[in-house]
């Protein structure tokens, strides 16, 4: 999904952000247009788990 995001944003930023505890305390990535942290692995119980990782222009 990287990829295709790099070559295909005309403006904007998308946000690479990371969950250190997603799957059992592996970890995992996802996207998300807003800085905050809306964590969608947990949801309500750790909605603001996680870090921006990187920022994609």
């Amino acid at each position: 999904m990287e990829p295709v995001l790099r070559n295909a944003l005309a403006s904007g930023e998308i946000y690479k952000q990371y969950c250190p505890m997603a799957f059992e305390g592996k970890g995992d990535y996802w996207y998300s247009n807003s800085k905050d942290i809306f964590n969608p692995y947990y949801g309500n119980k750790m909605l603001k788990c996680g870090r921006v990782e990187e920022t994609i222009k």
